[in-house]
Parts: C-alpha cells; structure tokens; sequence
C-alpha cells in the first residue's frame, strides 16, 4: 500500500506533534538540560543566561510563526525549530528558577561581556 503525499506528510508529522506535546516533561528537560547545571552558576551569570535564552525563545517564535503562514510550515518547525525552541525554553525556565532560589534580580539585564586583557580567549572565539 502506497502513501500519498497528503498521508506522507501526516504520517511525518505526527511524531513531531507529539514531541511538541512533550516539551514541557521533566525527562525532556532533563535530556536538554544538565540537572543542578545552574545552581553551579552565580547570580550575573544566571540573568545573562536568562536573558539570552530569552532572546532565543523570541526569535524562535518570531521564525516558527512566519514558517507556520506555510502550508509545510509545522513540518518546517518540527524539523527546523522546534529542538531548538525547547532547549531555549527549558534554559530559560531553569535560569528563571535558580534566579528566584538565589536571590538574583532578573529585573536588570545583564551588562556586556568585555574579555579580560590578557586572556586569549577573544582570540580562540575568532573575535579581534
């Protein structure tokens, strides 16, 4: 028995539908995420990871919702985004917590990181 393309296309995107229902699970995040891996963090390095999570999740969303105008938009986003999407979210939903644990204030964003002089770092990354 041969699949259309209309039955191809569901069949394809069923578990991704499914995966999406799922991203919210424990066992997910943990999967995404190191369990404990911002409790090693201090409060400067939590917000930055915040807000850069952040910034990933709004333009994740900004991108899945002009690939969903498409008729293969939720395949697009299940391919494309949605692995992505999720580490974001889960990223920011941990540094969220550990700020609250800790005491950080989320309020601020976080400054610029400015290298240190001497550290070479700046020169690993293929920044000058």
């Amino acid at each position: 028995m041969s699949l259309s393309w209309s039955g191809k296309f569901i069949v394809t995107l069923f578990p991704a539908t499914i995966a999406g229902c799922a991203a919210d699970s424990p066992i997910i995040d943990s999967m995404l995420l190191a369990p404990g891996y911002f409790e090693t963090l201090d409060c400067p390095e939590i917000v930055a990871r915040f807000y850069s999570a952040s910034e990933q999740v709004t333009k994740l969303t900004a991108l899945m919702e002009r690939a969903a105008a498409d008729p293969v938009g939720p395949l697009v986003n299940a391919i494309a985004y949605n692995t992505d999407y999720a580490k974001a979210r889960v990223a920011q939903k941990h540094a969220q917590q550990a700020a609250q644990l800790k005491g950080c204030d989320l309020s601020k964003k976080p400054e610029p990181a400015v290298p240190k002089p001497g550290s070479g770092n700046a020169d690993l990354l293929g920044h000058m």
